[in-house]
């Protein structure tokens, strides 16, 4: 009896290649669309508005996970560390009764995920294809 070859599947090489390669892509830049990481960071902003009314903390991260995953590169970079390490420092200032604990959370998840783009952009691994407004 013959046995296939094993044919690894093309995300989970991709994923090494990216981890192993440092900045380098095989592939030439990604694309990203300026409309769609504006949208992103509005989706974001509801999110925590959502939150602050009383939403459910699982769930913000849930939604931040999601968001974030549209962002070329954002696993490589760790991203979602930042974003976790973000929400959970609120969750502590909550906590200590500290003022503007969410609004600040938001405006720092905001700044790392632009810092995270910018980067990559002048690296060359990423390029907007439109501005958005």
């Amino acid at each position: 009896m013959r046995q296939r070859a094993f044919v690894p599947d093309v995300g989970c090489l991709e994923g090494r290649t990216l981890l192993s390669g440092g900045v380098r892509v095989p592939h030439g830049p990604v694309g990203l669309s300026g409309v769609a990481f504006n949208l992103g960071n509005l989706r974001n902003r509801g999110y925590f508005e959502q939150y602050a009314l009383g939403g459910n903390f699982q769930l913000l991260r849930t939604q931040l996970a999601v968001t974030s995953a549209a962002i070329p590169f954002g696993r490589v970079d760790g991203l979602g560390q930042k974003t976790n390490a973000i929400l959970d420092q609120m969750r502590i200032n909550q906590a200590n009764g500290v003022a503007g604990a969410v609004a600040s959370a938001y405006q720092q998840v905001a700044a790392g995920v632009k810092a995270d783009v910018d980067a990559r952009i002048a690296t060359g691994t990423v390029f907007v294809f439109d501005k958005g407004g």
